[in-house]
C-alpha cells in the first residue's frame, strides 16, 4: 500500500470509507467500548482524515456553483458526502477534537456540546450543498430554506417541523422510513465493496456503465439526506437538554477528614464507642420521638461482647432504663396507680354481677307468685 503522503485524494477517500464502514458496523478497531480511550483515539484519527479530504476537495474546487449535477463528473459525486461522514463521526466523539499528540481525556459531558455543535454544522452544510444542486425534494428544500442560518441553524428552526399536525408528522415518518429502506437496498453494492466479499463487489461495480454508477451515487446522497435531517433533530433536542444541565464543578471542595466534635456527644452515625455511656435524651426526645436507632436489651454485655464481631453496633439501653424513662415522661403509669385502678375495676365488676343476678331472680319470680296457694278459699 502506498504511503499516505503519496496517495491521491481518491485513494485517501477510499481508505477513509473502508474505516467508516468498520465504525458503522462496530468492527475492526471500532469493536471496543465507545467510551474507551482506544476507540476514541481511532475515531478522532478518522475524523482528521476526513477533515484533510474536505480541505483537499475545497482546494481543488471540484464543485462549482455554476454547474448542475448532470454536468458533474461521476467520480466527484461521492465527495459530496464528506461532510455527512464528519457529522456522523462527531456525534460519538467524547474527546477534544483539537487534541494533537497528547494523551486523550475521555469525557462524555465536557466535550459533548462542542462536538454535537460541530456535527450539527457539518450536517447543515451538507444539506445546504445538496439544496444548491437541487438534490433534495420540495419539502426538504423548504426546510433548508427556512433556516435563518443555513450552515448553523438554531434548535428552533430545526424543530419547527415538529410543530405540525401529529398525523402529518406520523405520515412523513412512515414515508421516510419506507424510502430509507428502499434506498439502503439499492446502494448495498456500494457498501459491499468494503466488506468480506469486497473483491466480488468491486468487480460487479466496475462493470456498471457511467449512468448506472452515477444513479447509485445519487441514491446514496438521497439516503444520507434523510439521515441528516433525522440527525439534526436529535442533536437539536439533545443540545437543548445539555444547555439546561448545571455546569460541572471543576474545582470540587476536598472532603473534610475530620468533622467537628459536638460538645454534647451527639452524632448522626450509627456506630458508637463501646462502653461509652450515652444519655437517654440523645436517643429519645421528651415527646417520645426517636432521635437515632437504638436497641433494647436485657443485658448490655450481650452487645458489648459483639464489639469485635461483624455488623454495626447500635446504641442500647436496658429494659429498666427504658421503663424509667417512659415513667419519667408520663408514658407509663406508676404501679400503685395501676393496681388501684385494677382493684376498682374488680369491685365494679362484682357489684355489677350481683345486681345482674338479682335482676334475673326478679324476672324468674314475679311479685305475688309466692302467695297463690295460700289465698285459695
Amino acid at each position: 500500500m502506498a504511503d499516505s503522503t503519496d496517495q491521491t485524494v481518491t485513494e485517501k477517500f477510499q481508505g477513509a470509507l473502508a474505516r467508516f464502514e468498520n465504525y458503522r458496523n462496530d468492527a475492526g478497531v471500532f469493536s471496543g467500548r465507545k467510551n474507551g480511550p482506544e476507540y476514541q483515539k481511532e475515531l478522532l484519527k478518522l475524523i482528521k482524515e476526513f477533515r484533510i479530504i474536505l480541505i483537499i476537495v475545497s482546494h481543488l474546487s471540484i464543485f462549482s456553483d455554476n454547474e448542475t449535477i448532470a454536468e458533474m463528473n461521476v467520480n466527484y459525486v461521492p465527495f459530496l458526502n464528506v461532510e455527512y461522514y464528519l457529522g456522523t463521526l462527531y456525534q460519538n466523539l467524547m474527546v477534544n477534537s483539537q487534541s494533537v499528540g497528547e494523551e486523550l481525556i475521555v469525557d462524555g459531558l465536557e466535550f459533548k456540546v462542542e462536538n454535537l455543535q460541530a456535527a450539527q454544522e457539518h450536517f447543515a452544510s451538507y444539506l445546504s450543498v445538496l439544496s444548491n444542486y437541487k438534490l433534495l425534494n420540495k419539502a426538504q428544500t423548504e426546510r433548508v430554506r427556512s433556516y435563518k442560518e443555513s450552515d448553523n441553524p438554531s434548535a428552533k428552526d430545526i424543530l419547527a417541523s415538529q410543530e405540525r399536525n401529529p398525523a402529518t408528522i406520523r405520515a412523513d415518518k412512515i414515508a421516510n422510513f419506507k424510502l430509507e429502506k428502499e434506498l439502503t437496498s439499492k446502494i448495498q453494492i456500494l457498501v459491499s465493496r468494503y466488506g468480506s466479499s469486497a473483491d466480488d463487489a468491486k468487480a460487479e461495480f466496475d462493470s456498471y456503465d457511467e449512468e448506472t454508477t452515477k444513479q447509485l451515487y445519487l441514491d446514496q446522497v438521497k439516503l444520507f439526506a434523510l439521515k441528516s435531517f433525522s440527525s439534526l433533530e436529535s442533536i437539536a433536542m439533545e443540545l437543548e437538554v445539555l444547555k439546561k444541565m448545571p455546569a460541572p464543578n471543576k474545582n470540587p471542595k476536598p472532603p473534610q477528614k475530620e468533622q467537628p466534635i459536638d460538645p454534647t456527644g451527639y452524632t448522626t452515625k450509627l456506630e458508637v464507642v463501646p462502653g461509652k455511656k450515652q444519655p437517654i435524651s440523645s436517643l429519645l426526645s421528651k415527646q417520645g420521638k426517636i432521635l437515632q436507632p437504638f436497641t433494647i436489651t436485657a443485658n448490655k454485655n450481650e452487645l458489648r461482647n459483639k464489639v469485635f464481631g461483624t455488623g454495626q453496633v447500635l446504641p442500647s439501653m436496658s429494659v429498666e432504663e427504658y421503663l424509667d424513662y417512659e415513667l419519667a415522661n408520663g408514658k407509663v403509669a406508676a404501679e400503685e396507680v395501676k393496681n388501684e385502678k385494677n382493684d376498682q375495676d374488680t369491685d365494679d365488676s362484682d357489684e355489677e354481677l350481683e345486681k345482674r343476678q338479682w335482676d334475673d331472680w326478679k324476672d324468674d319470680n314475679p311479685k305475688g307468685m309466692g302467695n297463690t296457694g295460700a289465698n285459695l278459699g
